[in-house]
């Protein structure tokens, strides 16, 4: 039972990421109002304000803070969506280091 409803999981996660991905595909170079759901080392997790999507954003961020990222890439055939910080309207975000 835990394996298949691991697949069910697995394979929701998928189409959500596709359709995330369908949904900004012509908006990449684009800036959005986000909120950092969680924060790593040079990069973190998001939620976009508008579109309701969630995904990664390369930068150094701070859970909580509100910013501005960019749309670097939207891959439908890879179910793929990626941000980058282009700015924020608290402390604790800043651009990665180059």
């Amino acid at each position: 039972m835990a394996t298949s409803d691991q697949t069910a999981g697995n394979v929701e996660r998928a189409a959500l990421n596709t359709v995330e991905a369908a949904v900004l595909s012509t908006r990449v170079g684009d800036v959005f109002d986000a909120t950092v759901i969680s924060a790593g080392d040079e990069k973190g997790q998001i939620q976009l304000t508008d579109p309701a999507v969630s995904a990664s954003c390369d930068g150094v961020l701070e859970a909580g803070a509100h910013v501005h990222a960019r749309l670097v890439e939207a891959d439908i055939a890879t179910a793929t969506v990626r941000f980058e910080l282009a700015g924020f309207e608290q402390t604790g975000a800043r651009p990665p280091s180059e």
